[in-house]
């Protein structure tokens, strides 16, 4: 008992936090200028010596600084998801080259798998060419390591972000990594393409029970993926 006469209890129901909601001053997806900026970089990005006894950057994080930013832009795929792809998740069905974002590989929000059709421009700018040239197993990976995949993962996403947001091409509102999903959404309906198509492709659940009736194919999720415009990166 308090010296007021009241319990612990009584005084801890009466307290109230307020929360201030943080300002935003801009969108949070990448603008434009800033994807095509992004994408520009990793396409150049070539690695540095570091300065610590001349060791060159390990192979698998060059591949990520180079491929997720591209595969994130045309998939809206978390960079988690598409860091820890392994080659046997690139996939083709019905003539419909896809990847398969499953719990197996790693860490899936849902825990559910989903595929997600290849939009036409990563096969242009050689993606699948340099998967093909890989052994088996992961893509963005040692493929020797012991360490646990989610660990692995999770150090080389934020690798990722420390380099986007490192090459100042971004506001610093905006998630270097998170921009690509919300970007990919704002994208999608500008093309007007039926939400539950998108949710579908980017592993968001359906909004109401009879949205979540029927199922959404490969094929529609490849229709969709072929209205999303190619990057003029120049």
């Amino acid at each position: 008992i308090t010296a007021t006469g009241a319990t612990p209890e009584q005084v801890a129901e009466a307290v109230r936090v307020k929360v201030i909601t943080p300002r935003r001053t801009r969108e949070k997806g990448f603008t434009d200028d800033e994807a095509v900026a992004i994408l520009k970089a990793a396409r150049d990005y070539r690695p540095t010596e570091y300065a610590y006894e001349n060791l060159m950057e390990r192979p698998w994080t060059t591949a990520a600084k180079r491929w997720v930013p591209w595969v994130c832009a045309l998939t809206g795929a978390r960079a988690g998801e598409i860091v820890q792809l392994r080659k046997e998740d690139v996939r083709e069905k019905d003539g419909v080259q896809f990847f398969r974002i499953t719990p197996e590989a790693g860490t899936v929000k849902t825990k559910n798998f989903r595929d997600v059709p290849i939009h036409p421009q990563l096969v242009e700018i050689g993606f699948l060419d340099y998967v093909g040239s890989l052994g088996d197993g992961p893509i963005f990976q040692d493929p020797n390591s012991k360490r646990p995949t989610r660990a692995v993962v999770s150090q080389i996403v934020s690798v990722l972000g420390r380099w986007v947001r490192g090459q100042k091409l971004i506001g610093e509102e905006v998630d270097p990594n998170h921009g690509w999903r919300h970007r990919f959404k704002t994208v999608g309906r500008e093309k007007e393409i039926d939400p539950r198509v998108i949710d579908a492709i980017q592993g968001h659940s359906a909004r109401t029970a009879g949205e979540d009736y029927g199922d959404v194919t490969l094929i529609t999720r490849m229709n969709a993926i072929e209205k999303f415009p190619h990057y003029d990166v120049k």
